[in-house]
């Protein structure tokens, strides 16, 4: 059996598309909701920076992976590892003043 395939252009059609897919692969109302706590209260108040932490986590950053969305490499943190934990320990004093 062969498909057919076709581009659909039409935002309406593309609506209507991703409903028939997603109705088929949905699951039916089983008419259970589920409780939510209403307790939006929690805060942090404090952030410890521990260089031996940081530098820890550095080090296992693979050196053969891409850069994330902000463009920087492993490599990048790795060779400046002892100066982030320095700057990240200036920003943890000034957000505490």
């Amino acid at each position: 059996m062969t498909t057919m395939l076709s581009t659909v252009i039409d935002d309406q059609a593309k609506a209507g598309l991703f409903n028939e897919y997603f109705v088929s692969v949905g699951r039916p109302n089983n008419g259970f909701i589920p409780s939510c706590s209403s307790n939006t209260q929690s805060r942090l108040d404090s952030v410890e920076i521990n260089e031996s932490n940081v530098v820890a986590a550095i080090k296992k950053l693979k050196n053969n992976y891409t850069s994330g969305p902000d463009g920087l490499t492993p490599l990048f943190f790795k060779r400046l590892q002892h100066v982030i934990v320095k700057l990240l320990q200036l920003f943890t004093i000034s957000c505490s003043l």
